[in-house]
């Protein structure tokens, strides 16, 4: 027997904010997300949310629209709109989440509306968020339900998962969640470690470098990433969780993993439902043996640290450096290693004996032989800058041009370079790419 779906989690209004590329975009999110998801794979679903009264209709509209069968709100949402600011959209680097009135925000539980869904065999999905997980695990404690949760980023912890009595059907966690830096140290090996402990299933999801899944038998698989033009990463992760509780009863832990990549990329492509349908349609008429033999960008979090790579820009303290700032932080949020030379090895300066200033250069010529990649930051025409692109260029090195203000015009950079871009999410993907590349070659 099929079980059915519920969706738990609250409705968000997200508000993407507008870039110089990018117009602001206003769309509902929260479980919506996974619920887009389950519509375009075609799996009916109930839903049981939180929200502000005045998004009742409108959530009921939509939902219905998109799949839902039954549609049950579980609680109120008091003091605060439920509205979400999204300064970085593509989640190059920390995407500046900004939940307004975020301190004010209560949840009122109707804990009668939620029992009255969980009749007969369910598979309850739920998606993290501001709400009392805690009471929502002993409400499904005493139903017959498989559970799975997204550890994302509400205030619910490892912890709080005990209050539902036995372990998860599926615990999902992300890189970018509140938790994952407690797993850090020693991945693999932490976060296999939770399969049998709090989940049947633990799945990892490494941002744009693909997936992995232990199981409490003690198999476990991976996947990489799909290489799409990311629109947005809002709800990723939810649609990856959706298509991976629906599939793998049909197709196991390895194929649900790898349709769920697919999936979210296909999420990531556009914020267009019925465009989304349709490329999740393509997908879902792969054969199982198909999707997991098609190639991929596999990129574990752990090995990003080992390819030191070159920041080549004119970081010094007298240069305004927000761009160079920007793309530092981007990559440290992947966990790549970014060095900077000026930063690491001091700022030549005007008082310098001629001694200083070679052993200065030794050092940034000895930095440039560590590194397996360059990124160069074209603020100005900073000869320091070009030249550490030719040396890196002549020892085979790929360079990568992060140029915000459209200055890279000669053609002995703009050829000889492999990306010259005004976009964060470009360089961070060649990153990847190249990264990924240089991992599976030692």
């Amino acid at each position: 027997m099929t079980r059915r779906i519920v969706l738990v989690g609250e409705v968000v209004v997200d508000v993407t904010l507008p870039t110089k590329a990018e117009q602001a975009k206003l769309r509902m999110g929260g479980v919506i997300h996974a619920a887009r998801a389950l519509w375009a794979i075609g799996v009916r679903y109930d839903i049981a949310y939180f929200c502000p009264t005045y998004l009742d209709k409108a959530v009921s509209k939509y939902t219905r629209a998109h799949g839902a069968r039954r549609v049950v709100k579980i609680g109120n949402v008091i003091g605060a709109p439920n509205v979400m600011l999204i300064g970085e959209a593509k989640e190059a680097g920390p995407q500046g989440y900004e939940h307004l009135l975020r301190d004010e925000v209560e949840h009122a539980l109707d804990s009668s509306s939620l029992r009255r869904l969980l009749v007969g065999e369910t598979s309850v999905l739920i998606i993290g968020g501001d709400f009392d997980l805690g009471e929502i695990l002993r409400i499904l404690s005493a139903a017959d339900a498989e559970v799975h949760y997204d550890l994302g980023n509400g205030p619910a912890t490892l912890g709080t998962l005990g209050k539902l009595g036995r372990p998860l059907s599926t615990l999902f966690l992300s890189t970018s969640a509140t938790e994952f830096p407690k797993f850090r140290r020693g991945l693999p090996g932490s976060v296999a470690k939770l399969a049998g402990q709090r989940a049947e299933c633990v799945v990892l999801k490494e941002n744009r470098g693909g997936s992995r899944c232990y199981l409490a038998t003690g198999e476990d698989f991976t996947t990489g990433s799909q290489r799409r033009a990311i629109i947005h990463s809002v709800g990723v992760g939810d649609a990856f969780d959706a298509a991976f509780v629906v599939l793998r009863p049909r197709v196991g832990a390895e194929g649900a993993l790898c349709y769920a990549s697919w999936v979210a990329s296909e999420y990531a492509a556009t914020t267009y439902p019925r465009d989304f349908k349709r490329a999740v349609s393509r997908t879902l008429a792969l054969s199982s043996e198909e999707i997991v033999g098609l190639p991929s960008v596999r990129l574990p979090w752990e090995s990003r640290r080992g390819t030191s790579i070159y920041i080549a820009a004119p970081d010094f303290d007298y240069v305004d450096a927000t761009h160079i700032e920007a793309v530092v932080s981007c990559l440290k949020y992947h966990n790549f290693r970014p060095r900077r030379p000026v930063k690491e090895h001091g700022q030549a300066h005007g008082d310098m004996s001629p001694a200083e200033r070679q052993k200065l250069y030794e050092a940034d010529m000895a930095l440039i032989g560590k590194c397996k990649m360059m990124i160069a930051v074209l603020i100005f025409d900073d000869p320091g800058t070009l030249i550490e692109i030719g040396i890196a260029l002549e020892r085979g090195m790929k360079v990568f041009v992060y140029d915000p203000d459209g200055r890279a015009k000669n053609i002995m950079l703009t050829q000889g370079v492999s990306l010259v871009t005004d976009s964060l999410d470009a360089i961070i993907t060649a990153t990847f790419d190249e990264v990924a590349r240089l991992t599976a070659h030692t």
